[in-house]
């Protein structure tokens, strides 16, 4: 009994794996991204949204960051805030 069979669809049993080059391989990229239109379009578009989130996210901390210190940094800003332990 064979532990590690491999099942094959019934006209692929008994041969090789057909070796693909790097045409044929971007021939079938390219046919299967224009064959899968929707999934293709809502995969770009949830890449976008991610980096733009990214992007913002990283830009409001900045801001925010820049913005604290600015204002601590201030001469009126002679306030200490404290708070007592119980």
């Amino acid at each position: 009994m064979e532990l590690f069979t491999q099942r094959l669809h019934p006209a692929r049993r008994g041969r090789a794996p057909k070796p693909t080059g790097q045409s044929e391989t971007e021939e079938m990229i390219i046919k299967n991204l224009w064959r899968r239109k929707t999934r293709t379009l809502l995969t770009l578009l949830g890449i976008a949204v991610g980096v733009g989130a990214v992007v913002s996210l990283t830009a409001f901390g900045e801001g925010l960051a820049s913005g604290m210190q600015l204002t601590f940094s201030a001469p009126e800003a002679d306030l200490t805030v404290g708070s007592a332990m119980p």
